[in-house]
């Protein structure tokens, strides 16, 4: 699950953002820009973690960590000697230039931090066993676990598929494991790696891929009595269009998406089109599920006229002819705002149609879009659309999308002294190492998209 570390106690109410655990921690407490909107990202959260807390998780590799002191958990980086074929020539390229470490490249992260640049760093690792999970194993649950049917099962009812012994390494020059321990597990029927693994997958002990994804794209698996549960991630930043294959889509009758931003569901075609750090559930079963109806655009309007744009806490309206980053502008209160700003237009529609939405094309970074003053929800992370269809009407339709970026620009501003309004106040630092100003508002053009 997640955890929220944590929630500052500040106790003014003149001063934002006010008291913060400066580089500790989230900082995720009343004075964040964004707390209105944060219900939207939260329902987000709670969407996920209600799937991926379903059921037990599906993890097909136990890594034994041996007898040494200390026994922890271990990175993917440590299992690239023993598992070569499956990490690719890629990653174990990747891997023995930073362990060569030369020249000694050091980098600062976070600001005020120095340390050598060829770290271990586990964001450097996307699904790199491609397609397998691995759980670290110490001695105490294999002593305790038993094997059915080539299965390792441990005692509190975890299954693992195949066991790897990790080889050597410089910090630990002898492998301290127990083998009669694994000997036992491998009399028993359990599958053992010892030696290095040359092969790209592990087909050849019988255990398939479980899921095959591209790269940059990573995924969890979950499964209950009657379901399995995959969550894909793009964690990358360009649009993916996937044809995914999944191990367990044999098993069952149907598969669903569910889009973990709003809740919907539709039917799984076998194709995922997920843009920049998108996600999305796979979810396949044997009992039918009602589902929504997919979008499809037929035409658009193009929101071209002047735009009025009402920056809240600086207590200024502006036009925008053009959609602009407003931390372009040369004005302090402009170009280092933080906060909300409300955007207002309108257009027309002819006739009736059976459904739109409001698709923005770029966006810093929050907005909450309201039709006729109906709210129809609040965008944070691409694509950035949210269904109207129960706002809008035939004739003239007012829109108005309320804007809130981070308190990285008014930070900024007020650092070197051109503030954008005042009551701006931390006792931390700017964090940042560079001093410029992050694009802000929406950028380029709103379109209405019509069915």
């Amino acid at each position: 699950g997640i955890v929220f570390h944590v929630y500052t106690h500040n106790p003014w109410l003149d001063r934002k953002p006010g008291m913060t655990l400066d580089g500790i921690g989230t900082f995720f407490q009343r004075d964040n820009t964004w707390w209105r909107e944060m219900p939207a990202f939260t329902e987000y959260i709670n969407r996920c973690q209600s799937l991926l807390q379903r059921g037990e998780p599906v993890v097909d590799i136990a890594v034994y960590t041996g007898d040494e002191t200390p026994r922890r958990a271990i990175l993917p980086e440590r299992l690239t000697s023993s598992l070569p074929g499956l990490f690719g020539d890629s990653i174990i390229a990747s891997e023995k230039a930073r362990l060569q470490n030369e020249d000694v490249p050091m980098e600062t992260s976070p600001v005020g931090v120095k340390h050598t640049r060829n770290m271990t760093k586990a964001d450097l690792f996307t699904n790199p066993l491609h397609g397998y999970k691995y759980d670290s194993m110490n001695h105490d649950a294999l002593a305790s676990a038993h094997v059915e049917n080539c299965t390792i099962v441990t005692a509190g009812g975890m299954r693992y598929e195949v066991l790897v012994v990790p080889q050597e390494r410089k910090m630990n020059p002898d492998r301290i494991v127990d083998w009669t321990l694994i000997e036992n597990l491998k009399a028993q029927g359990a599958r053992i790696i010892s030696e290095p693994w040359t092969e790209t997958t592990l087909s050849s002990i019988d255990i398939e891929p479980d899921v095959q994804l591209p790269e940059g794209v990573d995924f969890a698996h979950r499964r209950t009595a009657s379901e399995d549960i995959y969550f894909v991630a793009n964690l990358t930043d360009s649009t993916i269009n996937m044809k995914p294959t999944f191990r367990s889509a044999s098993v069952y009758k149907y598969a669903y998406v569910a889009n973990p931003l709003n809740g919907s569901i539709f039917v799984y075609n076998n194709e995922l089109n997920l843009e920049a750090n998108e996600s999305a559930f796979v979810i396949f079963t044997n009992e039918k599920i009602a589902v929504d109806k997919l979008q499809s655009a037929t035409t658009s309007i193009t929101i071209n006229t002047p735009w009025s744009v009402a920056f809240e806490s600086a207590d200024t309206t502006i036009a925008m002819d053009i959609l602009l980053d407003w931390s372009t502008y040369d004005e302090p209160k402009l170009k280092y705002y933080s906060g909300h700003a409300t955007y207002e237009n309108s257009f027309n529609l002819e006739g009736s149609v059976s459904g739109a939405y409001i698709r923005i094309k770029e966006l810093h970074d929050i907005a909450t879009i309201y039709v006729n003053d109906k709210c129809c929800g609040t965008i944070w992370t691409k694509p950035y659309i949210t269904d109207i269809s129960n706002a809008i009407r035939s004739g003239k339709n007012t829109l108005r999308i309320e804007v809130v970026n981070t308190w990285a620009n008014a930070l900024l501003g007020s650092d070197i002294n051109t503030p954008p309004y005042s009551g701006i106040w931390t006792n931390a630092k700017y964090r940042r190492a560079e001093k410029n100003t992050l694009p802000a508002g929406i950028v380029g053009k709103v379109e209405v998209v019509l069915e």
